[in-house]
């Protein structure tokens, strides 16, 4: 049976229970306001001519669970300065693969997620990945039979917006800005009642590149870069119901504020549920006001 197009292939969706903050995990007196990593994690800060660089060593044993590898290198991704970190401890390679560290057999370095401007054949490499995932199946706006003639006025929408300062574009690359692995969208909120807020927009990564916890390192990339963006506090999105996306948002902090029942109409006779989910953009929990 093909796959609906509802479902979010282009999201790597972990199938493992979320990993507990380790007690006993060490502090990191260089960054008083980073959080614990989910295991223990010796932490090195090296310069670089590309600014501070995180050298990671867990403890090898917990190196050799993919899941561990995993929570580090989300933890990483969006608290070291610029997502730069690599490992640097031995661990089996399908293990440094399949947690989001790439380049195992040399650098063991994370992708690059950055904040990125409109520039000189950017539109070609997004609706390359675009279509790509609407074709795999993912829940970003188009059925899977779209081409990129009918995706490409969307996409030029969303750079216009970038351009005019309401939105930000964030892309994920091989190490030494190599080839695009995924990007998504802060949208900004012209109503200042909402300023405070930003909303996560086509959150995608190429299907060929699934199964490696890029997704998980792209989101908290993501909410690196929104820290940095002035004024925002909270970050939020919404999903169609029946994705199966709940936990991949959970596992980044994201807890489900509310739902519309039966408001998205995905074909005859198949209505969904538009869920809406938040995070605080420092990782801290909600803050309910509760009032009637």
């Amino acid at each position: 049976m093909p796959t609906p197009p509802d479902v979010p292939a282009a999201l790597d969706v972990p199938v493992a229970p979320d990993v507990p903050v380790a007690t006993d995990a060490p502090d990191v007196p260089f960054a008083a306001h980073v959080p614990a990593p989910p295991i223990p994690v010796d932490v090195t800060v090296v310069e670089t001519d590309r600014g501070e660089v995180w050298e990671l060593a867990p403890d090898p044993m917990d190196a050799a669970s993919r899941l561990l590898l995993r929570g580090v290198a989300a933890w990483a991704a969006e608290w070291a300065p610029g997502g730069r970190a690599r490992l640097v401890i031995e661990a089996p390679e399908p293990t440094i693969l399949g947690s989001g560290f790439l380049d195992p057999a040399g650098a063991r370095a994370l992708p690059e997620v950055t904040a990125t401007p409109v520039h000189e054949g950017l539109a070609e490499e997004l609706l390359e990945v675009w279509h790509a995932v609407v074709a795999a199946g993912g829940a970003v706006g188009f059925r899977r039979e779209a081409e990129p003639a009918e995706i490409r006025p969307a996409l030029e929408r969303h750079l216009a917006a970038v351009v005019a300062g309401t939105s930000t574009l964030v892309t994920t690359r091989e190490p030494g800005a190599g080839r695009l692995l995924g990007f998504g969208w802060w949208e900004l909120a012209r109503n200042t009642l909402f300023a405070h807020i930003a909303h996560l927009s086509r959150f995608q990564v190429r299907p060929d590149a699934q199964g490696r916890n890029l997704g998980r390192v792209q989101l908290a990339g993501m909410h690196r870069i929104a820290r940095g963006m002035a004024g925002i506090e909270l970050c939020e999105l919404a999903y169609r119901s029946g994705t199966g996306v709940s936990r991949f948002y959970a596992a980044g902090g994201y807890v489900e504020v509310g739902r519309r029942p039966g408001a998205v109409r995905a074909g005859p006779a198949d209505d969904r549920d538009s869920v809406l989910m938040m995070r605080r953009v420092d990782g801290g929990d909600l803050i309910y006001d509760g009032r009637g």
